[in-house]
């Protein structure tokens, strides 16, 4: 398949462009600019240099596409602190993207979102079909993507495929790219950098966490046997952990694998939430369509530490 990768170096794009480069298909990776650290790595695609929220600047971009990823898209720190920027790339710059798909005849158009736009948990069980209520510039700006790419969609002119991913972890492609504030991944620099976990909170929030290669075949279903109109799906690992739970699993193979002891605290200042809701996200629509969610925690901790030792 000829695909294109929007952010195609960070976070997710650089995985999912690596993943899908290895698996033969022909990528292109869309992003503002080339990191230094990363450009012998980018030599292996074709590379389209522009900013999605500059419609001129991202002209062409999709020609000779047959399914465009898009994963290009402000972090939730930089959406709290600059909203506008938020907007006008996770909104609009999606709604440019598309404008370039159609007018190039993509047939795909597959959006990586976040479990974020349902907003704080009301109800046991998360499925698509709960009413999203985005509380905060990151989920909100998720939302009106994904409100553009159904509108696409219901005019007819692409297939659009929404992916909802839950609490995302793994080591990041390279160390240049700056993802340490995901939980996972924040934990274990903590513990690599400073030989303690301190907790923000008291840690009884539970959260779905799913791995990166769990989130790679989420996305491989969509490019390999896509269904045949598009849709919403969520994306996680079907288990749900406290992030206390999480912390101590972060501490044991940090244990394990320097032979020094390590604590996990709790910061003085944690913030003392309302009684935890059980919560279980629901990945049944994306069962059905193949996904069986396999990545194991303890092996990606573990990737997570090689890459801090570099």
């Amino acid at each position: 398949m000829r695909i294109l990768v929007t952010g195609g170096f960070g976070y997710l794009g650089s995985h999912i462009a690596e993943h899908l480069r290895k698996s033969g298909h022909a990528v292109r990776i869309l992003a503002r600019r080339v990191p230094p650290a990363l450009s012998d790595w980018s030599r292996a695609f074709d590379l389209a240099v522009g900013d999605i929220a500059d419609p001129e600047s991202i002209r062409g971009c999709c020609r000779e596409r047959e399914i465009v990823i898009h994963a290009a898209a402000l972090n939730e720190i930089h959406c709290r602190t600059r909203p506008r920027e938020a907007l006008l790339t996770n909104g609009l710059g999606t709604r440019n993207v598309l404008e370039e798909a159609c007018a190039a005849g993509v047939r795909s158009f597959i959006y990586l979102s976040t479990f974020h736009v349902y907003g704080p948990p009301r109800t046991e069980v998360i499925t698509e079909k709960t009413p999203p209520r985005p509380v905060t510039d990151y989920a909100i700006t998720h939302l009106v993507a994904e409100t553009y790419a159904r509108a696409f969609e219901s005019d007819g002119k692409i297939r659009s495929f929404i992916l909802r991913i839950s609490n995302g972890y793994g080591a990041p492609l390279f160390q240049a790219i700056d993802r340490w504030t995901l939980v996972v991944n924040d934990l274990c620099r903590q513990a690599y950098s400073e030989g303690r976990i301190v907790l923000r909170s008291r840690g009884t929030q539970e959260r779905d966490f799913v791995g990166i290669p769990d989130i790679l075949q989420a996305v491989g279903i969509f490019v390999d046997r896509p269904p045949k109109v598009g849709g919403v799906y969520n994306v996680g690992s079907g288990r749900s952990s406290t992030i206390r739970a999480v912390a101590e699993t972060v501490a044991e193979v940090y244990r394990e694998r320097y032979a020094r002891p390590i604590a996990v605290e709790i910061a003085p200042n944690a913030a003392d939430p309302d009684i935890p809701r059980p919560f279980r996200y629901s990945i049944e629509k994306l069962a059905r369509l193949g996904y069986h969610p396999q990545a194991e925690m303890r092996p990606e901790i573990h990737r997570i530490f090689e890459l801090l030792e570099r």
